[in-house]
């Protein structure tokens, strides 16, 4: 079992007071853990603190869109930047699992995005406050 595949690496994790910025593969294997071990916030949902959430590239084709990205970036309530390194699992769910997306000010996708332009747009006018938006090339 990996570091990150460790239910008791993500339980202190989420709980790092001072926690800001986290890049981490999500795979399979380690995204149920991380979910599993989210702190509840005062409302009695899963919540952390993080305001910069890097997803970096998986290589790890089983991994079903949606699970667990969007229930971390549902847990995101102080989120201001997003990265997706490998925007494979991506939909409009996970962009709309985002609970204040008048927050975030950068949205960046480095990688292919399946997710078809009018549902990208219909996301993305939500993030109001939206200051850089990076879109891949191809």
């Amino acid at each position: 079992e990996g570091l990150l595949e460790s239910e008791e690496t993500w339980w202190w994790l989420w709980r790092l007071p001072a926690l800001a910025e986290l890049k981490v593969t999500v795979t399979a294997c380690n995204g149920d853990a991380a979910v599993r071990m989210l702190p509840l916030g005062p409302d009695g949902r899963p919540a952390h603190g993080v305001r910069e959430f890097t997803f970096e590239r998986s290589y790890d084709n089983s991994l079903p869109p949606n699970e667990p990205d969007a229930a971390l970036l549902a847990a995101s309530i102080e989120l201001r930047s997003l990265c997706f390194s490998d925007a494979r699992c991506v939909s409009g769910a996970c962009l709309g699992a985002i609970p204040h997306p008048d927050l975030l000010h950068t949205l960046r996708f480095e990688d292919d995005i399946p997710v078809a332009p009018d549902v990208m747009a219909s996301h993305v006018t939500r993030f109001r406050n939206l200051r850089e938006l990076a879109l891949p090339f191809r």
